[in-house]
């Protein structure tokens, strides 16, 4: 094979996996589970998400892993501001805020990045149905 060739196709697997690696984003479930812990209440997301990969093929065979979240809030009626959430010392503070609507969560949370004067939306922003209510 000459040198063109192989930089067609170098070129070539080079774009596919970029691709993969773009088309590849979070999927997170429909529902939640929402219990009581004192006197605030947790929302358990789950999801899938994809591996990390540094070369081309391991993105076309797209493996995927189940993963869960936690997030705290005061009450869940009305609306909770992004400000009322707590975060780990040291964690940026949430922008936005998290809706209740009888059994129907809307989540729009953005980390408030001052460092780098952005707000980074969460890869758990999305409406879910809750399934279980620990309240």
């Amino acid at each position: 094979m000459d040198k063109r060739a192989t930089i067609v196709i170098v070129i070539i697997l080079c774009a596919v996996g970029f691709i993969a690696i773009i088309r590849g984003k979070a999927e997170n479930h429909e529902t939640v589970n929402i219990t009581k812990e004192g006197a605030e209440y947790k929302i358990q997301f789950t999801g899938t998400r994809y591996l990390m990969v540094h070369d081309p093929i391991s993105a076309l065979l797209r493996k995927t892993y189940e993963t869960t979240y936690s997030l705290k809030v005061p009450r869940i009626k009305g609306t909770v501001n992004g400000n009322e959430i707590p975060v780990k010392k040291g964690h940026y503070q949430f922008v936005g805020n998290v809706k209740f609507n009888k059994d129907i969560v809307i989540v729009d949370l953005y980390t408030d990045n001052y460092d780098d004067k952005t707000k980074n939306a969460s890869s758990w922003n999305g409406k879910y149905t809750i399934i279980h209510n620990g309240n």
